[in-house]
């Protein structure tokens, strides 16, 4: 799985870098300009024959030219990034593991150096579970999606504690917080996006927002300037726009092509849509698309 987060702290990653990113890889993870520099960092899952394992990367591309700087943080074996965001503080927060492996965690990073700073959080159950949408909520505390438990755990910013959890929906694939301070979450298996009331302390269910007709396990969504939601279309491509306000459906702003997967949208300043595909180098490769 793979997909696109773009930083709030800064958002100006230019064409150049996005038209000629493609990536030839077994996994592309996630993509998007983060921190104080707004440099384009890649999450990239490659295959290693020679040792015959995986290597998860976060590649960092300089926001101007579009040059590769280097591995900000690279991990070997089946410790795959599954999710990532950046805290208050400007350090990196990653989801690792997961999968057949079963347990997941969630690992911290130093925004600048990409210094392991420590595990923060382990998933609950050693059985298959993986933890993705890792996100922070408006008041510091850290919130995280397990796809295969359908939880939403809410952990302490500070102390890293469980505070509450919520069971039920589908697969939490990526979450976000509107600008009315609700927890929103899309859920692949009912291919749309839900809302959370976090504002006592537990999450609770305030229903459907809105859902993508025709879309299998979306993974991840994004706001343009007027508010609108979009919402990667996942296994059958193509991205779809929901209204910002009631949640309906605009229609498919880039089409549904069940040959072209469809996993990270995301909203640059300038207006334009940056969406991650995922299919087999012979058709196209791995790659972040610019529209």
């Amino acid at each position: 799985m793979w997909s696109i987060r773009l930083g709030k702290l800064r958002r100006n990653v230019c064409a150049s870098v996005m038209a000629g990113l493609v990536l030839v890889l077994s996994i592309p993870a996630i993509a998007g300009p983060f921190g104080a520099t707004g440099d384009l960092y890649v999450v990239t899952s490659e295959y290693l024959p020679d040792v015959g394992d995986y290597k998860d990367r976060l590649k960092q591309f300089d926001s101007t030219t579009g040059e590769y700087v280097g591995d900000f943080v690279a991990l070997n074996g089946f410790a795959q990034i599954m999710g990532m965001t950046w805290a208050p503080s400007g350090n990196l927060f990653l989801v690792t593991g997961g999968g057949l492996n079963g347990r997941w965690f969630v690992r911290e990073y130093d925004g600048q150096t990409g210094t392991y700073l420590g595990e923060r959080f382990r998933g609950t159950f050693d059985t298959f579970s993986t933890g993705k949408g890792l996100t922070f909520g408006p008041n510091g505390d850290l919130y995280v999606g397990d796809w295969a438990t359908g939880e939403i755990l809410r952990i302490d910013g500070t102390s890293y504690e469980l505070l509450a959890s919520y069971s039920g929906i589908g697969t939490p694939n990526a979450m976000s917080f509107t600008d009315s301070g609700n927890l929103r979450v899309v859920s692949g298996a009912d291919s749309g996006v839900f809302d959370f009331d976090v504002s006592g302390g537990g999450i609770t269910p305030l229903g459907q927002f809105g859902s993508y007709p025709g879309s299998i396990q979306p993974q991840d969504m994004d706001y343009d300037a007027n508010g609108d939601l979009y919402l990667s279309g996942g296994m059958a491509g193509g991205v779809g726009k929901l209204d910002g306000t009631t949640g309906a459906f605009l229609g498919s702003i880039v089409p549904l092509d069940s040959a072209n997967p469809t996993n990270g949208v995301a909203i640059t300043n300038d207006n334009r849509l940056l969406v991650s595909i995922v299919n087999a180098p012979g058709g196209g490769g791995n790659r972040v698309d610019s529209y």
